[in-house]
C-alpha cells in the first residue's frame, strides 16, 4: 500500500517481494482467507520501542480505511471472533486487486528469487 500511494505521488516505484509471487503472506493469511484487519484496533495494543508510532500511524490509516478500500474493491468479508475481519472469497482477490492498482497507479512488482531479480 505504500508503494501504492507513493506511485500515486509521480514516486517511481517497484515493490520487491522476496517470495516467488507477490503478497504471498496476504495470501496464506487467515488460512487462504486474508484476516485483513481486525474492527478492535487501538495504539496501545502495540508493542515496540516507540509506543507513540502506532497512535501516528493509526491516525493516518486506520482499519476503517482499509475496510472502505475492500468495500470499493468489491470484495465480500465477514467479521469473526473478537473483531477479527476475514475475505469471504480467496485472499488472492486482496492481492490482485493491491497489485492492479499498483499498476494503475504507474507501479510495478519484483520479486527477488535465489540470487536473480525479476519484474512484471
Amino acid at each position: 500500500m505504500a508503494g501504492i500511494e507513493a506511485a500515486r505521488r509521480g514516486r517511481r516505484v517497484v515493490v520487491i517481494d522476496h517470495a516467488d509471487s507477490p503478497g504471498e503472506k496476504i495470501r496464506i493469511s487467515g488460512g487462504g482467507r486474508c484476516n485483513f484487519t481486525n474492527l478492535n484496533i487501538a495504539a496501545d495494543r502495540f508493542l515496540g520501542r516507540n509506543p507513540r508510532f502506532a497512535l501516528s500511524a493509526l491516525r493516518r490509516y486506520s482499519q476503517h480505511d482499509f475496510i472502505d478500500r475492500m468495500n470499493r474493491w468489491g470484495i465480500a468479508w465477514h467479521e469473526k471472533t473478537l473483531g477479527q475481519l476475514f475475505c469471504d472469497g480467496p485472499a488472492t482477490q486482496v492481492v490482485a486487486a493491491l497489485t492492479r492498482d499498483l499498476a494503475a497507479a504507474g507501479g510495478s512488482c519484483g520479486w527477488a528469487a535465489g540470487w536473480g531479480m525479476w519484474t512484471r
